[in-house]
Parts: C-alpha cells; structure tokens; sequence
C-alpha cells in the first residue's frame, strides 16, 4: 500500500521514520517547518557534551592501558574514539543554517509529491523513488536495532562465560564492556554495582551513536534517491519534447517544410515548455549546490573515519 491518502510528504510512512530518528538527536528543523516540538532532554549541546565525554574517556583509557592490553583489544577502543569525533560533527551539523533549509527545502518543495500529479511519468518515479526508500528506510532502521543490540549483547555474554556475575569473582579477570573508558569516580571493571551503571550508561551511549550515523546516513541517502527522481524525470522532459510533426499529430514520415518549423503559435507553446523546463533544472542544480554545502564536511569525515578504521581492522586480523 502506496500511502494513498498522503497529503503531505510527511503523512507517507518512511519520512515518519526520519523525522523521530532526527528529533532524537535534535537535528530536526522544528522551527522551520511548524510540525513538532522538541524532544525533551534532547538537547544538541549535551549530546555534543556525551560524545565529547565518550572520546576523552576513550583516550584516558588508552592512555592508562596501551602497555598492558594487547592492540586486538584495544582496538576496539580506538574505533569508538573515532566514532565519537564523528558523531561530535554530526551534533554540529544542525547547528548550521545550511542544514535547516536543505531539510526544510526538501520536504517543502524537492520531494517527488509535490510533483507526482503534472504528468504520468513524474507519477510512476514517485512511485518508484517511494518503493526505494520504504525499502532502504525499513531495512537501515532494522539493522540499527539488531546493531545496537548485538553490540551491547555480546559483553554481556562474554563476561556470562567468564563467571563475573558469580558471587566471587575469577582471580584476574575484569568485566568486560562494549565501551571503554578510565574514570576515577566510579570502579566499572571489578566492582558489580559500577559494571551494572556503565553498561546502562553504555547502552544509552551506543544508541545515540547509531542513531547519529544512521539519521544522517538515511536523510543523505533519502535526499540522493530524490534528486536522482529528478534528473530521470528532467531527461525525459527533454527526450520527449515535441517536435513540429508531433505537435500537429502528422505522422514523422510525412513530408513538407511547414513540418519542420513551429507556427507563431507553436512557438509562445514552446517557449512556454522550454521555461519551466529551464527552471525545474535551475531548481535541481540549486538544491544540489545546498545540499554538497551542507552534508560536505560531514561525507569528508565519514570517509576519513572509513579509511582509518579499516586500517586498524586489518591490522587486527594480521
């Protein structure tokens, strides 16, 4: 079912799987576009302040460690030290002006509904860019559950399998969490009470991160799916537009001169065509140069956090 009474492009089903993941991290432009308020205890700059918190912590704990922990263990620690700074970024990006009109822009004026009804064609892309991302959508929402789930699971069990929830501890072994970090305040390695606390505060941490990555993955990818709709239905635009014989409803076989140029009449049609025509595309390019000025920086990070974690991946499997 094609959300048939959507009269909004915020009615249809994947756009209100966005818009919460976004409001969570209080990215989205409430102000702008007048649909909701924020959400309570959301707020961007103690977000900023948590991710700044996991990174500092992951770096004392390296700091304290690096001597005695072997580098496939610690490894993990670097990796969420760089997805902390890169979830740091994405706090910013919300702070920019350029962020909230690209996202306002889009649901206002870019997405493919409010141009599904001017031709058949422009209705079957809509069609299709909403199969695509209903499809892309669900599957990157599922897959951030299962994530963040597995990933706080497995410490759980491999601390189940070393007996550290027995009533005496194993001699020499520690708990084992999905994050790390070296605090002074609280004793999260040996001490049950503090183990219970972190891994709490951990599940917390690493939810927010997913959600950092994949709100943003998601509204790139989503706004990527739309303006390619547009350029197919741009191309067709121009690989269809009538000649003279076609305008007259000749066949293309006839001959004649008068088949070959446009009437006074034809013309003011044309010229008509070729304008909006000239500006659907002046709209695409503009909405392009926002969106590479906006999400810029944030892809450049993510393909450096790319490059750098691979690196530290193969180092740990040689």
């Amino acid at each position: 079912e094609n959300d048939i009474n959507a009269q909004h492009p915020m009615d249809l089903r994947y756009m209100k799987f966005i818009c919460p993941l976004l409001r969570l991290i209080d990215s989205w432009p409430h102000e702008l576009l007048h649909d909701c308020k924020p959400v309570p205890f959301r707020d961007s700059r103690y977000l900023f302040l948590e991710c700044v918190f996991v990174g500092v912590g992951g770096l004392l704990y390296i700091r304290s460690h690096y001597k005695v922990v072997p580098f496939l263990e610690i490894g993990q620690t670097y990796l969420t030290i760089f997805l902390s700074v890169v979830a740091t970024q994405r706090v910013t990006i919300a702070w920019f002006k350029s962020f909230r009109e690209v996202i306002t822009d889009f649901v206002l004026k870019v997405h493919l509904f409010h141009f599904r009804h001017k031709t058949k064609y422009t209705e079957n892309m809509y069609q299709r860019i909403y199969r695509l991302c209903s499809v892309f959508v669900a599957f990157i929402v599922v897959e951030l559950s299962v994530g963040i789930f597995l990933f706080n699971l497995m410490p759980l069990l491999n601390n189940y399998k070393k007996g550290m929830f027995n009533q005496e501890l194993p001699v020499g072994k520690i708990f084992e969490h999905s994050i790390n970090y070296s605090l002074p305040f609280i004793n999260c390695y040996t001490n049950l009470i503090g183990y219970i606390v972190m891994a709490v505060i951990n599940m917390v941490f690493s939810y927010d991160c997913g959600v950092f990555f994949s709100s943003f993955d998601l509204c790139i990818s989503v706004i990527v799916f739309h303006i390619w709709g547009h350029l197919k239905i741009l191309d067709h635009s121009l690989r269809t537009f009538p000649t003279p014989v076609q305008m007259r409803g000749h066949q293309s076989g006839e001959a004649g001169d008068d088949l070959l140029t446009y009437t006074n009449e034809e013309n003011i049609k044309v010229a008509a065509m070729l304008k909006d025509i000239i500006e659907y595309h002046g709209m695409i390019m503009r909405f392009i140069t926002k969106t590479s000025e906006a999400f810029g920086p944030t892809l450049c990070l993510y393909y450096v956090f790319h490059q750098v974690s691979g690196c530290i991946l193969l180092l740990e499997c040689s």
